[in-house]
């Protein structure tokens, strides 16, 4: 479609075009049409001289920039109300243009925050002045400084860089408009209604404020809008119910985890501990248990072994994707920034996370590691990093590992402005698919007693130097009548791997490596 529209220049504008990688064109009626990365603009074209767009999905057509590749912004950058300008103009300035008309601007504007400076010329008229002003101060809070262009007043109304070819062959007034640019200082009225990042919230505003009610992605575990973690102990397998949580929301499942799911989404997982080939290990054994319609909704990027920032690069992924939700796994490996304990390094961490919110208008869940040790305590300060962090975290769910292979523990740590309960639920975990097991009514005998070796070798105290299976079992039941018959099984395969017994034969052991302590670390 490109080269077809493209044909149909004149030869003065093709040149033109195709010096700046053909990105414009136009209809056989003469209409100029508008190339961008994922979309075709086609300007003010037939009867009815209404713009539309060629698309494949709605997103491809959001207020984009027109001309970056025409650019460079070590020297000044003007910025025109349409993108006709940059054609006629014909690279005689270095000049870009916005999408979607007067004052609207794009989500994504990395691409100029190192320019030197902006002029904005917009039309002589009324929309104009209000383009002029809305982009003036939106660079202005960007640090960058701007101008704004005058147009001479004996100009016709709507008086733009075309009409000045059209009218004159040549851009002299549009010269002196940019000569008689004046430096932008906002109005008293702009400066209380925008003050950086803050805005001023009056009473008046805040009582007629429409005040939308929380939205779910999973009812009751994960809300939409939030700055939200997964924070856990090495071995709650915190990575693998996040990737389930992720795949039955790209599957558009019922439900996960007793929490129901409305619909369909977008997901992009940024793997950053896994590896490629785990991951794609772990992807296919829980997509045995769900019947897979997801190909169009989930997206993977993985890397493994490296501590550079992922920043840039999930931009770039998020551009071409445009997911509803991006889930990074792990925090810990995302950025090159080594110690999470300094606040002013921490910070730069959580504006990056910030602005896939406020730039791109994707959630966040990140994924996150406990400290080591103190492993029966499940709270939010045991988090890794400083106190920017958990400022940063809107909503949190706690996950830590039991001393029962199959189950992990689940609480809702933080919750700002989401309804919540303080309920510690069981996850049962079973080939690698969690479901919602109960409510813990008491979570000391499930969690990981720092004493618990000490139980090992006391139940070996009692043991013969060689034993079986049934021993193990009887003495277990005698110490510890309360814990069933496959927790003892358990136990006797942690004393195994601990090295405190060996096994000789199949069903028969030994004991062999003994419990060190300040008491008899002489004997």
């Amino acid at each position: 479609k490109k080269d077809e529209f493209f044909s149909n220049l004149p030869d003065k504008y093709k040149e033109d075009s195709e010096f700046f990688g053909r990105d414009y064109g136009m209809t056989k009626d003469g209409s100029l049409v508008f190339f961008y990365p994922n979309a075709i603009k086609v300007h003010k074209a037939g009867k009815d001289k209404k713009t539309r767009w060629i698309k494949n999905n709605k997103e491809d057509a959001v207020c984009q920039i027109f001309g970056l590749n025409r650019i460079s912004v070590l020297h000044p950058v003007i910025i025109f109300e349409g993108e006709p300008d940059i054609a006629y103009t014909r690279g005689v300035y270095n000049a870009i243009s916005f999408s979607h008309g007067a004052g609207k601007i794009p989500d994504d504007l990395a691409s100029l925050k190192e320019a030197t400076e902006i002029i904005v010329v917009g039309d002589n008229d009324d929309a104009g002045t209000m383009h002029n002003q809305k982009i003036a101060h939106h660079f202005y809070q960007m640090g960058i400084e701007v101008k704004i262009g005058k147009w001479d007043e004996s100009l016709p109304i709507g008086y733009d860089p075309k009409d000045d070819w059209i009218t004159n062959k040549n851009f002299d007034e549009t010269d002196k408009a940019i000569l008689n640019a004046v430096l932008y200082e906002p109005s008293e009225t702009e400066i209380n209604n925008n003050l950086g990042d803050f805005k001023i919230m009056k009473p008046i505003t805040m009582i007629n404020a429409d005040i939308k009610p929380i939205e779910w992605y999973v009812d009751g575990i994960l809300p939409k809008g939030f700055n939200s973690m997964i924070a856990g102990t090495t071995g709650s397998k915190k990575s693998l119910y996040a990737m389930q949580l992720a795949m039955c929301l790209a599957n558009g499942e019922r439900e996960f985890c007793g929490g129901k799911i409305d619909k369909q989404y977008k997901i992009m997982y940024v793997d950053t501990e896994a590896g490629e080939m785990e991951f794609q290990r772990r992807f296919q054994q829980i997509l045995k248990h769900m019947t897979w319609r997801g190909n169009d909704y989930f997206t993977a990027i993985s890397r493994h072994g490296r501590t550079e920032d992922i920043w840039e690069s999930c931009h770039q992924a998020i551009s071409h994707f445009k997911p509803d939700l991006i889930i990074i796994d792990c925090l810990y490996n995302s950025t090159s920034i080594g110690d999470f304990s300094k606040s002013n390094a921490m910070s730069k961490v959580t504006n990056a996370l910030s602005d896939f919110k406020a730039k791109r208008g994707v959630d966040m869940l990140a994924i996150h590691h406990f400290t080591k040790g103190n492993h029966d305590v499940l709270t939010l300060d045991r988090i890794s990093g400083a106190s920017a962090l958990q400022n940063w975290i809107e909503y949190a769910i706690l996950m830590t590992r039991t001393n029962r292979e199959e189950l992990t523990l689940w609480q809702v740590g933080k919750a700002r402005g989401v309804p919540h309960n303080s309920n510690v639920y069981g996850l049962h975990w079973d080939d690698f698919w969690f479901i919602e097991h109960g409510i813990i009514d008491d979570i000391q005998p499930f969690l990981l007693d720092k004493h618990a070796k000490n139980k090992f070798a006391q139940i070996l105290e009692d043991l013969a130097e060689r034993f079986d299976r049934k021993d193990w079992i009887n003495v277990f039941n005698q110490s510890y009548p309360d814990l069933s018959e496959r927790t003892g099984d358990t136990w006797l395969k942690k004393c195994l791997d601990a090295r405190m017994v060996k096994k000789i034969t199949k069903g028969m052991y030994q004991k062999h490596l003994r419990l060190i302590n300040e008491t008899n670390i002489d004997n």
